[in-house]
């Protein structure tokens, strides 16, 4: 009995010995599940803290919502887009912050937002397609602030699951695109103001890539040269000049420059039209360089000078004719500057007083007179130069003249004046009266400003409110209206017109043109500059409009053609000028052509010869 008991001790000390093995294996399995348990919690922990701190501190808004689609968690950047709160936003409906109906909204962009039907049957379907796909990117919508202004916003929305892919809500992570749209408006406004002035400044403008390959022109391009737009796109700007040595050699000389200088101006050539027939153009080019200063294009301002050339011509034939007519004059005709010297002398003064121009250029004019009047002669000099030029300049005053010879002859003279850069010149008009027929009508002296009356000048460019308050004006057009741009900025294009009453209708009949057309080219008008002297201007308008059609303005470009008029004024004068004194003049006067035969001859000589 004591054998069997000792065996069952045995037997049992051996089922607790394994059982506390198992219990303690038992133990350190449960105390690793509990540290893997507190482990993960920690973790898990730490991710929720992260998440929550990458929710917080995003700049872009942030919203959680529930299966029903009410908000459940929202971050700062949410409430600041929304100006709310967030005891205000918990809790609510997200189609509570969207406008739901269609019709004009305040938005934060600063301009009216059209929500249309259109707009609202798209959202429903992005929708639509949130719920079949669980996801939705880059879907720009609107949400309604606090102050009931819409702010457009660019939304990425996404479903969330548990572990039972059962849907327990959703994430949206938003942001405000009211920067975005305001540059994307101010970009299609900007592109809308550069294509008005492209469209409607007087001058012609190419541009062309880094070889002069032709991409784009204006329609003063096509009106100037006669092509279409596809008919130069892809040509060469070579193709359109002549290619004789003289314009080769020009060209090469101004392609150097260009490319030295990246810019050339007041280029003058010739280029073909369609037609055949050449047209003189002036042209001021650019290169354009892209973000790493590559050239990729260049930019050419063109000016169909045709105009000015004529004039210019008529202008030479108009001073051929008066030199012409100063030389074969009977009458003694000199040039004297402030000094009293004699600048110039023609052929009737040789024979009036026997002195080649040789001889007496350069000396003073007083040796034309005795020398017992040469003192008075003197102090009338100083008379014209001062305060009584006045009383001088155009009238006829008689004195004794004095030959080479020393012979004394009556004589009368007459004066005319015009400023140089060199000071007052005086033009006299000598006549020997001692054989008398009649007094000549004064000559007339191309006055200094006829050089540079036909030279290039820029257009200048003002824009403007719709209320015609200047809001830019370029550098040109300070230098036509004598005003500075500061000056410039703010006053009303209206207040640069005259007053009467003639103006103001002209400036209606185009102000209805241009509302009615929307674009003014090429008109005749006048404008008073700061000096409160008028300028005849020729100018091109055309409205400015945002995207939406409204006006927002208008551009104009002009150029002063005053100069042009005055000019053109001034030949008609001049030739109606040398007309009359062919028509009164009691000299005879004779016209052969190059053969020597007679083609016009004055009353004067038919009543001398008697035909």
């Amino acid at each position: 009995a004591e054998e069997k008991l000792e065996k069952y001790k045995k037997q049992l000390e051996a089922l607790v010995s394994k059982r506390t093995v198992d219990l303690s294996t038992r133990n350190k399995q449960l105390q690793e599940e509990i540290n893997v348990r507190k482990q993960s919690n920690e973790e898990l922990s730490k991710t929720r803290d992260y998440l929550d701190k990458i929710i917080e501190s995003s700049l872009d808004p942030v919203v959680i919502v529930d299966i029903n689609g009410c908000i459940e968690r929202v971050n700062d950047s949410f409430l600041k887009m929304l100006d709310d709160t967030k005891e205000e936003v918990i809790g609510k409906h997200t189609t509570e912050f969207s406008p739901s109906v269609d019709g004009s909204y305040a938005s934060t962009t600063g301009r009216t937002i059209e929500i249309t039907q259109d707009f609202i049957t798209q959202s429903k379907e992005m929708l639509v397609k949130l719920f079949e796909e669980g996801k939705v990117y880059n879907w720009e919508r609107y949400f309604m602030r606090k102050d009931q202004k819409v702010v457009p916003v660019e939304s990425n929305i996404v479903f969330l699951f548990d572990s039972e892919e059962n849907m327990i809500g959703g994430v949206g992570i938003l942001r405000d695109i009211t920067e975005r749209r305001k540059a994307d408006e101010e970009s299609a406004e900007a592109r809308n103001f550069l294509q008005n002035i492209f469209e409607t400044t007087a001058d012609g403008i190419m541009v062309t890539d880094d070889q002069g390959c032709i991409v784009k022109i204006n329609r003063a391009i096509e009106h100037m040269l006669g092509y279409s737009e596809d008919e130069l796109a892809g040509k060469y700007t070579t193709e359109l000049g002549s290619h004789d040595e003289e314009h080769s050699k020009k060209r090469a000389i101004m392609l150097e420059q260009l490319f030295e200088k990246g810019y050339v101006k007041h280029w003058e050539t010739e280029w073909f039209r369609k037609d055949g027939s050449l047209c003189p153009v002036e042209i001021n080019s650019t290169f354009l360089k892209d973000s790493e200063g590559n050239l990729y294009r260049a930019v050419a301002g063109i000016r169909d000078i045709s105009d000015r050339k004529k004039a210019e011509e008529s202008l030479r034939e108009s001073e051929g004719q008066l030199r012409s007519l100063v030389q074969s004059a009977s009458d003694a005709i000199l040039t004297i500057n402030s000094c009293g010297e004699i600048k110039s002398w023609n052929s009737g003064a040789h024979v009036i007083f026997g002195y080649t121009p040789e001889e007496i250029i350069g000396k003073s004019f007083t040796c034309l007179v005795p020398e017992r009047y040469r003192e008075n002669n003197k102090n009338t000099m100083e008379g014209m130069l001062g305060a009584e030029k006045d009383s001088f300049v155009g009238k006829t005053f008689s004195f004794p003249g004095i030959r080479k010879d020393g012979g004394e002859f009556p004589a009368e003279i007459s004066y005319a004046s015009y400023e140089t850069k060199e000071g007052t010149v005086f033009t006299g008009f000598v006549r020997d009266i001692t054989e008398r027929q009649k007094a000549e009508q004064e000559i007339r002296e191309a006055r200094n400003f006829l050089e540079n009356i036909f030279k290039t000048v820029g257009d200048g460019i003002i824009v403007t409110t719709p209320d015609g308050h200047i809001t830019m004006a370029n550098e040109t057009a300070t230098l036509i209206t004598g005003y500075s741009i500061n000056e410039l900025i703010g006053k009303r294009s209206i207040e640069l017109a005259p007053q009467e009453s003639s103006h103001k209708e002209k400036g209606k009949a185009y102000q209805r043109t241009l509302l009615e057309e929307g674009v003014v080219n090429k008109v005749d008008f006048a404008w008073k500059r700061k000096d409160n002297n008028l300028i005849d201007v020729e100018m091109s308008i055309a409205l400015l409009t945002d995207t939406d059609g409204t006006i927002t303005g208008s551009v104009a470009s002009f150029r002063d053609i005053t100069e042009r008029k005055r000019a053109e004024q001034e030949i008609k004068e001049a030739k109606e000028f040398l007309e009359n004194i062919f028509r009164t003049t009691t000299d005879g006067i004779i016209v052969t052509d190059n053969e020597g035969t007679i083609t016009v001859v004055n009353e004067a000589t038919e009543k001398i010869l008697g035909y």
